[in-house]
């Protein structure tokens, strides 16, 4: 899947479970660049999250047209946050989402 840097800015997912907490959310945030070679295996990785994790909110902010404030954090592309907090520099591997995600959905659903 290819997508446009400007599809990236209309990317934000608002997908959430109905009447969740803010504390139920689990929101993915991919920083990404045009410039970037292998931030279109990030926007690969945003739909494989939304199509596996349909709860999870994922936004991809492009950081040439971003208006929100960039993490400091954030001096690479693509660089992952997951619940406001870096997660991955880089591509995280598919056994690396489905691991933590899986697990963040199990503690969410006992809760």
């Amino acid at each position: 899947m290819t997508s446009k840097p400007s599809d990236r800015n209309n990317a934000r997912d608002v997908t959430r479970r109905d009447a969740a907490s803010p504390d139920d959310v689990v929101e993915v945030v991919i920083y990404v660049s045009d410039h970037c070679m292998v931030c279109d295996y990030a926007d690969e990785v945003a739909a494989t999250i939304r199509r596996d994790f349909p709860q999870v909110v994922v936004r991809l902010v492009d950081l040439a047209t971003a208006t929100e404030p960039i993490p400091e954090s954030v001096f690479a592309t693509p660089t992952y946050f997951l619940n406001g907090r870096l997660w991955s520099l880089g591509n995280p591997s598919p056994e690396q989402v489905e691991r933590e995600l899986t697990a963040l959905a199990m503690t969410a659903t006992s809760s």
